[in-house]
């Protein structure tokens, strides 16, 4: 969902503690909770391509 992207992490993370607390449609949870799921793993690789960039420099 497009429209997530511009949200900051922290904020994505609100909406869907409130959307579950409201008991808001299930789609629109997964939805929130897949892109927590994308940004985390895109912060992990990341990381690690930056260890790996550090780590040649040496």
């Amino acid at each position: 969902m497009n429209s997530l992207k511009h949200l900051s992490d922290e904020l994505l993370e609100e909406s869907l503690r409130k959307a579950i607390k409201l008991k808001l449609d299930q789609d629109f949870c997964t939805t929130l909770k897949n892109e927590i799921k994308e940004r985390a793993e895109r912060g992990e690789k990341f990381t690690h391509t930056k260890d790996a960039k550090n780590i040649y420099k040496k």
